[in-house]
């Protein structure tokens, strides 16, 4: 237990220094301003185009909107920004060779695996999560027909589901192969050709993928069991993740 508090202390002050993190926060706290805004826009560009939208009709789904375009861009530039920000962390440090030092410290190899995975993706998760609840809380002032708050709710714990599975399956890639920039590309691709022919397929349902059609407003309604099966399954996959790549990095020659 010492180990894992030490383990997580060194990820985070190594996470926090640099800059890579903050603008990928900053990424999600800009698009949760920006995006509510460019809706309440919307109908005044519109309107000076000549367009002969209902307004009212525009009116009773701008909200829903904005949190579809803020989870869009969360889930494609926000996710690009989140494995960028990981390329140390998820098999960079084995490339350079400074993970050595903790492991001739005395730390366990599980035990430096196991710390990235609560480190990395509890960060990913609480920017998601926070992130969604700062651009339904803009746009609540901007506009008169309110999301239901349940809904809003749900939406938020879907996007930090999300973040925390695709930060779990980069650690998982990046510590297994030590191929972190290697590892950032294929994911970025197949997570966004996948989830593009599944749903293009219509079978984009219950699993974590589904998370990001939910998102984003292509499942709407919200479907329930495919939102649980979905939320639920990327959690899972979570410590699973963390422990298989612990297992192949007790294995792995470093040096």
């Amino acid at each position: 237990m010492k180990q894992l508090k030490a383990g997580i202390k060194k990820d985070s002050i190594e996470l926090f220094k640099t800059y890579r993190i903050y603008i990928f926060a900053l990424g999600f706290f800009l698009f949760a301003v920006l995006d509510p805004l460019m809706m309440f826009l919307l109908p005044r560009m519109m309107e000076a185009l000549g367009l002969n939208l209902s307004i009212f009709e525009l009116a009773a789904r701008l909200q829903s909107m904005a949190l579809s375009s803020y989870a869009g861009d969360c889930t494609q530039t926000g996710m690009l920004a989140m494995l960028l920000a990981m390329l140390s962390a998820a098999g960079g440090d084995q490339k350079k060779q400074s993970c050595v030092i903790p492991l001739c410290a005395g730390m366990k190899r599980e035990t430096y695996i196991y710390s990235k995975f609560i480190v990395y993706p509890v960060t990913a998760g609480a920017c998601g999560f926070f992130g969604y609840w700062l651009a339904y809380l803009v746009s609540f002032f901007l506009f008169e027909v309110k999301v239901p708050l349940g809904e809003a709710a749900m939406l938020a714990l879907a996007l930090a589901a999300f973040s925390i599975f695709v930060c779990s399956v980069m650690l998982f890639l990046g510590c297994s192969t030590g191929k972190a920039g290697i590892s950032a590309v294929i994911l970025f691709f197949a997570l966004t050709i996948v989830g593009s022919v599944l749903t293009m397929l219509e079978r984009n349902q219950y699993n974590p993928l589904a998370l990001q059609s939910i998102l984003t407003g292509v499942s709407s309604p919200i479907d329930l069991p495919n939102y649980l099966t979905g939320l639920l399954t990327a959690l899972i996959l979570w410590p699973l993740l963390a422990l298989a790549a612990a297992q192949i990095f007790k294995r792995k020659k470093i040096i």
